[in-house]
């Protein structure tokens, strides 16, 4: 038992030595600020300082001798593995150091001696087991967390980067209406050699449109980078997309059926923009049929608001039904108006957790819009903090 009953000047070496080492770490600590160097430093002077403490106290019999497995297990754990691999070493050498110095205290001991040997071979094969595993599984988690991590970025860059092309898109697409009519205008003007009051009025007014979309832009990005969006009731969404409307088209009749609905949904700039582009498409589908007339319907479905657009017009091909909302039309092969409007508004109603189809309908075409309801508690808290 003299790896318990030591001699007190032994204890006071050691007690000495703990206390140098422990200044000594707190010294490296400071200065490499806890990198993988300081705790490789750390975990030698731990392997030297139980090297130097079992010498004191009983050599390779002592059996606290076995605790040179933690610091292997530790550096397997934190330190790269060729890192890793100096604290084994090290911890496999001290221990070969003292079965060497403490076999001629036992060569009379055949027995005790085979013992020990014993033990320095399960030692070895432990520590380099230890090491593989702990290591193995150690660079895994890693690993896996690295990916999580790039899993991240990436998502929030593809938001960042879909909220930006999302926001453009959709200026360009509206800023495409008032910019034809100036063109249009203004060839007329020229061929004509006339300056007109009320051409020149409707210029100015079409010029204040491009501003005011230009103006929109950044704040319908923010919105969707950030992705919290203002609750507001329906019937104020369908009365700002309503008054927008009458001004686009103040020769066409809408006629709204709102069946008293008295929800709450999430909105954005970009969604006023999707349904004011679909009932643009179903103004024009109307017009294009001689009629002057779309109608709005809404109604309640489960958790949902549908928000039907019916328009008066020669309805849709089988083609464009099926990728209605999803991938922009041929310009060649169907009308105007149902191509990267239709996408971007799709988009745009997603943002908001809600979906776009067609729906069966004659004459004509029916768009329905889905919007997750929201409950009236709920909507004014956000209401309040936009």
């Amino acid at each position: 038992m003299l790896w318990f009953v030591n001699p007190i000047h032994m204890m006071v070496w050691v007690l000495i030595v703990v206390q140098v080492c422990l200044l000594l770490s707190g010294w490296i600590n400071q200065k490499l600020r806890l990198s993988q160097k300081a705790l490789l430093i750390n975990l030698l002077l731990d392997v030297a300082l139980l090297g130097g403490y079992v010498y004191l106290t009983g050599g390779a019999s002592n059996p606290l001798i076995s605790l040179l497995l933690l610091p292997i297990v530790t550096a397997s754990v934190a330190l790269k593995r060729y890192l890793a691999v100096v604290v084994l070493v090290a911890a496999g050498l001290v221990y070969s150091l003292l079965y060497v110095i403490d076999q001629p205290q036992h060569h009379h001991a055949s027995n005790f001696s085979s013992h020990l040997l014993g033990m320095w071979l399960v030692f070895i094969a432990s520590a380099g087991l230890i090491f593989y595993v702990a290591s193995y599984l150690s660079n895994a988690i890693r690993q896996q967390q690295k990916r999580i991590q790039q899993h991240e970025q990436r998502q929030l860059r593809d938001d960042y980067l879909m909220a930006l092309g999302l926001s453009a898109a959709d200026a360009a697409h509206q800023l495409n209406t008032p910019l034809s009519s100036l063109t249009v205008l203004l060839a007329d003007m020229m061929e004509s050699d006339r300056h007109d009051k009320q051409d020149m009025q409707l210029m100015q007014q079409q010029v204040q449109r491009c501003h005011q979309i230009t103006q929109s832009i950044q704040q319908q990005f923010d919105e969707l980078k950030s992705g919290q969006f203002r609750t507001i009731a329906i019937k104020e969404l369908i009365g700002i997309v309503s008054r927008n409307f009458r001004l686009l088209y103040p020769d066409i009749q809408l006629v709204i059926d709102d069946q008293a609905i008295q929800g709450w949904v999430h909105s954005h700039i970009g969604l006023h923009s999707a349904l004011l582009n679909l009932l643009d498409n179903a103004a024009k589908a109307s017009k294009d049929s001689g009629k002057h007339e779309v109608h709005l319907q809404l109604s309640e479905d489960g958790h949902y608001c549908c928000i039907d657009i019916v328009d008066q017009g020669a309805g849709l091909a089988e083609d464009v039904i099926e990728h209605y909302g999803w991938r922009p039309r041929d310009e060649r092969t169907g009308p105007s108006g149902m191509g990267i409007g239709t996408l971007i508004s799709n988009a745009s109603i997603e943002q908001v957790g809600g979906h776009l189809r067609v729906m069966p309908h004659k004459p004509g075409a029916k768009v329905r819009v889905a919007l997750p309801l929201q409950t009236q508690s709920h909507g004014k808290d956000e209401g309040d903090q936009s």
